[in-house]
């Protein structure tokens, strides 16, 4: 059977998946960047992380989650860096905290006040 009848081929599909110009690569980054995030952090920047479009929640640091999705693209979607990133924030290394004040500005911890247990 030959490949050309069934369609696009994973070379095309993983192409269009990486472009962000023409594809979905701006979407996908900032997929894979929240997913890291929840990862590291418990809870992703977008809290429903299976859905990021009208039904889905905003980011709480969109102008971050945008950065870090270009960082991913800027370094040739490599993960590492950003994982080191990551763990090296002081956003990560911060205590877990409570804080009476902060907590009755942000009881959802939305602002990454404080780290999560």
């Amino acid at each position: 059977m030959d490949a050309s009848t069934n369609g696009p081929s994973r070379v095309e599909f993983a192409r269009w998946l990486t472009d962000v110009q023409h594809g979905a690569g701006a979407l996908a980054a900032r997929v894979i960047m929240n997913r890291l995030w929840q990862h590291h952090f418990g809870r992703g920047q977008v809290a429903t992380p299976g859905d990021f479009g009208v039904g889905g929640t905003e980011p709480t640091h969109p102008e971050l989650l945008e950065w870090m999705a270009a960082e991913l693209v800027r370094g040739g979607w490599h993960l590492k860096p950003l994982h080191k990133m990551m763990l090296m924030s002081a956003t990560y290394r911060q205590g877990i905290a409570w804080d009476k004040a902060r907590d009755k500005v942000d009881s959802e911890n939305q602002l990454w006040w404080r780290r999560r247990r």
